[in-house]
This record gives structure tokens, sequence and C-alpha cells, in this order.
């Protein structure tokens, strides 16, 4: 861990310190900001794959991410196999970030915000995988890794 300069509370002496009621006022509210900032990096980020059934490329993600501390994955399908991958309002609610295997060929992006209009709000990623994998191929976990990474998340 690096080195960060720490924070002292006696820095912060309001009393002694030429400040108006209003520039006391704005440095609480600064501070409010950098605690509520500080609290949401504690917290693990929310990812939602998305995919067409929501069973190999979307879930093997998902997978990925199983034992992170810093993100939290689930997966959807637009058209799932199983009902408890349908992409649904929670799921949506859930994500921070959602990203979508293959626009360009399947339109997954398009499908979604049709679906789901309030998904605009979201980030919304694309991966560009097609869809010609197994759930537990090696060269699908290496494509994964490898486009999360160009995305600016890491395993």
């Amino acid at each position: 861990m690096e080195n960060k300069p720490k924070f002292n509370s006696k820095d912060f002496n309001f009393q002694t310190q030429d400040y108006s009621l209003e520039e006391k006022r704005e440095l609480i509210s600064d501070l409010r900001k950098i605690v509520r900032t500080f609290e949401n990096s504690l917290e693990p980020k929310h990812i939602l794959f998305i995919g067409n059934t929501g069973f190999t490329r979307s879930a093997a993600a998902e997978n990925l991410f199983q034992n992170s501390d810093d993100y939290e994955a689930r997966s959807a399908g637009l058209f799932p196999i199983h009902s408890d991958k349908k992409i649904n309002t929670e799921k949506i609610r859930f994500a921070g970030k959602i990203i979508v295997m293959n626009e360009k060929q399947e339109k997954q992006k398009t499908q979604l915000l049709e679906l789901f209009p309030e998904a605009e709000k979201k980030e919304i990623l694309t991966l560009e995988i097609e869809d010609k994998y197994t759930r537990y191929d090696d060269e699908l976990i290496e494509v994964l890794k490898k486009k999360l990474a160009e995305k600016g998340i890491d395993i």
C-alpha cells in the first residue's frame, strides 16, 4: 500500500480559523462528499454481464469475479434458457456497469435498451465476443480477461 497523507482532524480547527459561517458550511459539505466517495470505494462495484441466454459467455464472465473483493458480478440473458437468468428491472438496478457480450452481430445493447429503457442511465460497455464458445472454454476465459482489461476492468 502506497503512503498516502493521513487526515488529522487537528488540522481543521474551525473555531480558531477565520472562516465565515458560509465557508464552514461549504467545508462541511465538501468533507461529506469526500467521506461518501471514500465509503463508496469500499463497496464492491456491481457489474451485470448480459448475453443471449445468460448461460455461456455472460455466466463465464460472472464466474471470473466470484472471489473478487473489488467487484460483485451477476449475469443475465435476453433470451434465457433458465428463468433465474432472465434480465429484469432488479438486475438493472443492481448494476453499476452493464456489459453486453456482442452488439455488432447480436444487437444485445439495442435489445436491452428496447426492453429496459431505464438501462440508458447506466454505463453500458460492449465486449464484442462472438457466440462461438462453450461456457468453460479456456479460449473464452482468455478472451474475456483480455476484453475486460481493455475496458479497464482487472480481475
